[in-house]
């Protein structure tokens, strides 16, 4: 029996259009992967001398395409203020520059405060950066990366830092990029709103109350994530509110800005 050249035909189209569209979905699809290293440089030669420990665990792209080079420079010159170079040198550069400026700076105090063991911990420092991928959107990447660190102060320092990649070209997506002209007044009120239920305050005078917008406006920050159904605003301490207060991260669904948005 011969076979039906009809079927045959068809499944044949089906099996290249099945293809096609998987080659198309693993071009978008970012490959990321991650960097760790971990250093400890000690003041000096001398027993339980201070020391300066840098721990950077970064994730970047290890393709060298045009997406990749956009997202790994976007990423090198946030975290580590260097870019135009490989991902791994880049984090090497950073923590070996991070410690010659340790040693450079204390070393010659140190000398002064050697014998004072209650100065020590003003020596010891701490400089970590952990990050992590969320993907939610076929379209769009979010890069977060938390820094930790202390220099010998009252207390060390959280920050999050939030990246979001075009997945097609790796390009860094801005405010300006999602909302419409003139958003910024509409959206400081939604924000602030979202700000009064968050801290389960009402009006200016509660928020100030609580150390919220004591010396600023609310606004957008640039520091945001972008999410499936939802774009998270990240406000670093000391931005909108005081240490004792942490970071704040306002959740505004896309429905509530659904006329803000670029279509």
């Amino acid at each position: 029996m011969k076979p039906n050249c009809t079927i045959t035909s068809v499944i044949v189209l089906l099996f290249i259009l099945c293809s096609c569209s998987s080659g198309i979905e693993n071009e978008k699809l970012l490959d990321f992967q991650k960097i760790n290293k971990n250093k400890t440089l000690y003041i000096d030669q001398s027993p339980n001398a201070p020391s300066c420990n840098v721990k950077l665990s970064v994730h970047y792209i290890k393709d060298n395409s045009n997406r990749g080079t956009n997202i790994n420079n976007t990423i090198s010159k946030r975290l580590l203020d260097i870019s135009n170079v490989p991902m791994e040198q880049a984090v090497d550069s950073f923590i070996c520059q991070y410690c010659k400026g340790y040693i450079k700076t204390l070393a010659p105090l140190y000398k002064h405060d050697k014998n004072d063991k209650s100065k020590h911990k003003w020596y010891e420092y701490r400089y970590s950066i952990s990050t992590e991928i969320i993907q939610e959107h076929d379209d769009y990447t979010a890069y977060i990366a938390t820094l930790n660190f202390y220099e010998g102060g009252a207390h060390g320092i959280k920050q999050i830092f939030s990246m979001n990649f075009d997945v097609s070209t790796g390009k860094n997506i801005y405010l300006k990029d999602i909302f419409v002209p003139g958003f910024e007044r509409r959206l400081n009120d939604i924000l602030f709103n979202a700000l009064e239920q968050k801290t389960e305050a009402t009006g200016i005078l509660e928020l100030q109350n609580k150390g919220y917008l004591c010396t600023t406006d609310i606004f957008p920050s640039d520091n945001f994530i972008m999410k499936e159904h939802s774009i998270t605003f990240i406000y670093n301490v000391y931005e909108i509110a005081p240490y004792s207060n942490g970071i704040t991260e306002l959740d505004i669904p896309y429905s509530d800005i659904n006329d803000l948005l670029k279509k």
